[in-house]
């Protein structure tokens, strides 16, 4: 689905003139919800997908589990979504600092989404009032067309479990980690950090040749969901799973 719906260049570039969110699902109690209101009060589900209108209330096109649903093909979506970016044209380019950095809530989901998303994270260390101008480059950066989808980001702290990623402590304690996630996105490992202090430029040269370095591995979930019941491993979430019949 991924390959010839959302990683279609054309929908890429129509997504543009979108606001793009992905929720949570069973890790937050209100997105949640929202959730089962689109699905029309169905039980809770990991996935869904809609287009909303400017109000984030009335959907513009059928809610399902995927794309699939209301479109035959990546082609269609992106047709589709043109359409749509006419009829709400909305305000001119916002600037990066308008935005914000894009952050999930916390390290912990930050590694298994972006394991999820074969992606790779990009970690601020320390306290945020450390950090402040260096959270202002990388807000610049990541709305940047060099940058824009290449990576997640994450803010964590000295109470973040360090021992997840393999590298931490040999990184700056204050500053900025390039995380590559490992297999069931439980943990990782440091390809790349800059201090407090680096320079745009830098910072720039380091997450640029970290995309450049960056090659997805091909995964086969089905095979991935055994190896994952006979090592043990287990994904405890937040809300409580719906029970299988």
């Amino acid at each position: 689905m991924d390959r010839s719906y959302l990683s279609d260049q054309a929908v890429v570039a129509a997504s543009r003139s979108f606001v793009c969110a992905r929720l949570l699902s069973f890790e937050d109690a209100d997105e949640a919800a929202l959730m089962r209101r689109l699905m029309r009060g169905r039980g809770l589900v990991n996935t869904v997908f809609a287009i909303l209108d400017p109000s984030g209330q009335r959907p513009l096109v059928r809610p399902g589990r995927s794309p699939t649903g209301p479109y035959k093909s990546g082609a269609a979506m992106a047709a589709s979504m043109r359409k749509i970016a006419a009829r709400y044209p909305g305000k001119p380019r916002a600037k990066a600092r308008e935005l914000g950095l894009p952050l999930l809530r916390d390290l912990r989901l930050a590694l298994n989404v972006t394991e999820c998303d074969a992606q790779q994270l990009v970690v601020l260390r320390g306290d945020p009032e450390d950090t402040e101008a260096l959270e202002e480059i990388l807000c610049e950066l990541c709305w940047s067309d060099e940058l824009i989808g290449r990576f997640l980001y994450c803010r964590a702290d000295d109470e973040t479990e360090w021992a997840k990623v393999v590298g931490s402590d040999k990184a700056p304690k204050t500053g900025l980690l390039v995380v590559r996630t490992r297999t069931y996105g439980l943990s990782g490992e440091v390809v790349g950090s800059a201090s407090a202090a680096c320079s745009a430029k830098k910072l720039k040269k380091l997450l640029v040749d970290a995309a450049a370095a960056f090659m997805p591995r091909s995964v086969d979930t089905r095979r991935l969901r055994r190896r994952g019941r006979r090592d043990g491993v287990r994904w405890q979430p937040e809300l409580s799973l719906p029970s299988r019949r």
